[in-house]
């Protein structure tokens, strides 16, 4: 995904907030758009099952309370959205782009409700060649 040249308003969703590994993979994403000169990152935390919150801005070093800068209210359409969540729960016209990010779950055969979510989406970020071949 090219992030060159003009401003780039991208929103994630996900459980970014939660002790989870979702949590940890949002915050992942984060961090990796941070580097980006030319992005404006908005955060739509969500749940994540029964998970606890990180709640101290001060907690990872002050990364949450970075994430917590960014939990602003949506002025514009997102042109690009990173939603790190189940496929279900991703929503393929909130931004311009859309890509979801997921685990899946390891087995021979996709449930036919989220192949059909994967399909509705611009891109798809799965943890292993495995995974993407048995969602296509």
């Amino acid at each position: 995904m090219d992030f060159g040249g003009n401003m780039i308003n991208v929103l994630i969703r996900g459980p970014i907030l939660t002790q989870s590994g979702y949590g940890v993979h949002c915050r992942q994403v984060f961090k990796w758009l941070k580097e980006k000169e030319n992005v404006v990152i908005w955060v739509q935390p969500t749940a994540w099952g029964m998970t606890p919150w990180y709640v101290d801005s001060t907690e990872l070093g002050g990364l949450i309370g970075e994430i917590m800068k960014c939990t602003k209210e949506l002025n514009v359409k997102p042109d690009v959205s990173f939603q790190v969540q189940l496929p279900d729960e991703w929503d393929p016209n909130v931004a311009n782009k859309n890509v979801g990010v997921t685990a899946f779950v390891e087995g021979d055969k996709g449930n036919p409700k989220w192949v059909e979510a994967c399909n509705k989406m611009d891109r798809v970020v799965v943890p292993s060649e495995f995974i993407k071949n048995t969602i296509q």
